[in-house]
């Protein structure tokens, strides 16, 4: 949930730095609003008493709301590719402790777990091509076309993808808070995301 406050991080930032021009009444109510869409399909569910699992999703959702700001403001004129590439090098480089770590104790496998199966392997594979490699393409595409506020919306609309694939795959069941909160992400989505029609 704390996620879904990328936009609004990004729109707080980008108005700081002079980035981008979010700040009229249309686009914000849309930034609230798909945010409160996204809190009734995915739910509320936050326990002050879990104070450093919110901070940790805060700072998360901080890098989220800076990087199309940082590509913006710093990485403009850079080679995609190229700082695609050094981000996932620098990612792994980080995350590597962890995993010998992780190997070394045994912990990675899940209860009951032995050996890890080819579909494992496979989605794996697919997560780092699609969803990072290729997904990072799209995102300097995106940032280079609407501007670091209205990509970082695609937080609001992710949850709500995930939720109808879940349905139509997965049966899962139609609850009030999808019927109630996936047209408040769709409207929110588009106010925010919808450019002002120059008067002539």
């Amino acid at each position: 949930m704390l996620i879904a406050a990328v936009p609004l991080i990004n729109a707080v930032i980008s108005r700081q730095l002079g980035l981008d021009s979010v700040w009229d009444a249309r686009r914000i109510a849309g930034l609230f609003i798909g945010f409160i869409g996204v809190g009734m399909l995915v739910g509320f569910d936050v326990s002050a008493s879990n104070y450093w699992a919110i901070l940790i999703c805060f700072i998360a959702a901080s890098g989220y709301a800076l990087g199309p700001i940082i590509i913006t403001k710093l990485l403009s004129d850079a080679a995609s590719i190229g700082v695609i590439a050094w981000s996932l090098l620098v990612a792994g480089v980080i995350y590597l402790p962890i995993v010998i770590f992780e190997i070394a104790n045994d912990s990675w496998r899940a209860p009951g777990v032995t050996d890890v199966s080819t579909q494992a392997i496979l989605s794996v594979i697919a997560l780092a091509v699609l969803c990072s490699a290729i997904a990072f393409v799209a995102l300097f595409a995106l940032v280079d076309e609407v501007g670091p506020t209205r990509t970082t919306v695609i937080t609001y609309i992710n949850p709500a993808v995930a939720i109808i694939l879940g349905i139509i795959i997965l049966s899962e069941p139609i609850t009030t808070g999808i019927i109630i909160g996936f047209p408040l992400v769709l409207i929110g989505s588009v106010m925010a995301t919808r450019r002002n029609v120059a008067v002539t």
